[in-house]
């Protein structure tokens, strides 16, 4: 089967190649954490893919200015319009070791592999009326404007949201700032700490200079 149709056949509800969790570390290094993320981007820019960090993976870049250490993956978010170049880039990545173990039954969010680190790929639809919906779960909207800026993360630039800091506050609290020992990034976890969302979620596609 052609990887477009893996990523949004009508004729087929997704592709789970076991549990993520049991392909991936629950802590993942660091550093592969760093190469996966690198190459991911490089071949994003390169088929000009719109992305940006997303949940535990923004929170780490803009407080930490690092990953989260007793994180288990990289969450990207991406826009479903470019389904197709991002078919494109998931082949690019896995001609140089990523591998697709994972699409949600409704496309939402497509996972990929390498040496035991994953990255989640959460798809929005839209723009209607303004407004973008997580794909995954259409009732899932948030209250912001997707703004991405350029900001330094590990030595080389990344997307991330303009108004993190609200979006942040949305998701984990308005304690975000202060990291929380033993909040497990894992589901499976009795001391997993989940997002909130908000139940609106307006986007604009604008890419500005910034930090």
């Amino acid at each position: 089967m052609e990887l477009i149709n893996k990523l949004i056949g009508k004729n087929q509800g997704g592709i789970n190649k076991g549990n993520v969790f049991n392909k991936a570390e629950k802590r993942f290094s660091l550093s592969i954490a760093k190469e996966n993320l690198i190459d991911f981007i490089s071949v994003l820019n390169k088929l000009n893919i719109v992305y940006w960090l997303h949940h535990g993976t923004l929170l780490g870049c803009v407080r930490d200015d690092d990953f989260i250490k007793y994180d288990s993956d990289i969450d990207i978010g991406c826009l479903s319009s470019q389904y197709k170049v991002l078919a494109s880039a998931i082949k690019e990545l896995e001609d140089i070791g990523f591998e697709l173990i994972r699409v949600l039954e409704n496309n939402g969010v497509v996972t990929i592999i390498r040496k035991k680190v994953s990255i989640d790929i959460d798809l929005y639809d839209g723009p209607e009326n303004g407004i973008y919906t997580a794909v995954y779960d259409h009732t899932m909207l948030m209250e912001t404007d997707l703004n991405l800026i350029k900001r330094d993360f590990l030595g080389f630039e990344v997307n991330i949201l303009s108004n993190y800091e609200k979006l942040l506050s949305e998701w984990y609290g308005d304690d975000w700032r202060t990291p929380q020992k033993g909040i497990s990034g894992d589901p499976n976890s009795k001391t997993y700490k989940g997002c909130r969302f908000p139940k609106r979620f307006e986007i604009k596609t604008t890419i500005s200079k910034g930090h």
